[in-house]
């Protein structure tokens, strides 16, 4: 998937919708990994975006930001429940009220802070934190990555 030049780095109004598994004759899912994309449109184009290069989404004064592994920021209205709802089987996770990372990025969880592997740290909701840190852990094992 390449995104165009003109659209890299700068913010992008965003409609948005999960797109379908990849599906083999019979209408069952691929056993290959699905290819799963969020399609944007702005001013009656549309962009896809692969989902694993999102990095993590976020609210901010009523407009979603989501930010991609090549430094990519597309905005737009929305909400971040229905992003969380999308994606749900994707490996991302609801780290604060107005956050959700996407769990392959995360590089550490310190008290109440999630560091992502580009730098960036995202915080944690106190209530949920074990909650996090048991998904976070979950997710390690079940990929096969250790604890940093």
């Amino acid at each position: 998937m390449d995104i165009p030049a003109a659209v890299r780095g700068s913010p992008v109004p965003l409609c948005m919708h999960a797109d379908s598994p990849v599906r083999q004759r019979g209408g069952r899912p691929s056993p290959r990994k699905a290819a799963r994309t969020i399609t944007l449109r702005s001013c009656g184009e549309a962009q896809v975006l692969p989902v694993e290069q999102i990095v993590y989404a976020e609210v901010f004064d009523h407009e979603l930001h989501i930010h991609t592994a090549d430094g990519s920021t597309y905005c737009g209205r929305g909400h971040l429940s229905a992003l969380e709802q999308r994606l749900s089987s994707c490996d991302f996770l609801r780290c604060h009220r107005s956050y959700l990372v996407h769990l392959p990025y995360v590089a550490g969880l310190r008290r109440y802070r999630i560091t992502l592997s580009g730098g960036a740290a995202l915080p944690v909701s106190k209530q949920n934190y074990l909650l996090i840190q048991r998904a976070l852990a979950a997710y390690r094992l079940r990929a096969g990555r250790p604890h940093p």
